[in-house]
C-alpha cells in the first residue's frame, strides 16, 4: 500500500530477507524494462527499494519500516534504481 507521497510498503509474511530481496530485484528489473507510451514518446522509469526484516528483537513495526527507509535512501544515494537490504537474517516476516 501507499506509505508516503511516492513511497509504498509491502509486507511479505514468513519470507526471509534474502527471498524478499530477490523479489524486490525482480520487481525493480520489471519496472526498468517497462515504459509508458505518450504522445511525445515512451517514458521509461526506475525503482529504488529498501528491504528490511522484522526481527524478533525489533522493538516496533515502525523500527523495521525506518530500517527499510534507510535502505531506500541508501539506494538513491548509490545512483538510484537499486535494491538495498538491511538485517540479513531469515525471519518470520519481511517488509519492502
Amino acid at each position: 500500500g501507499r506509505y508516503g507521497g511516492e513511497e509504498f510498503i509491502a509486507a511479505l509474511p514468513e519470507t526471509s530477507l534474502d527471498t524478499a530481496t530477490a523479489f524486490a530485484e525482480r520487481l525493480r528489473k520489471a519496472i526498468e524494462a517497462d515504459s509508458v507510451h505518450t504522445e511525445k514518446g515512451n517514458i521509461h522509469y526506475t525503482l529504488s527499494i529498501g528491504v528490511s526484516t522484522l526481527l524478533p528483537t525489533t522493538e516496533t513495526l515502525f523500527s523495521a519500516i525506518e530500517t527499510a527507509d534507510e535502505g531506500l535512501y541508501e539506494a538513491k544515494r548509490k545512483g538510484k534504481n537499486k535494491v538495498v537490504a538491511k538485517n540479513r537474517r531469515s525471519v518470520q516476516g519481511t517488509l519492502l
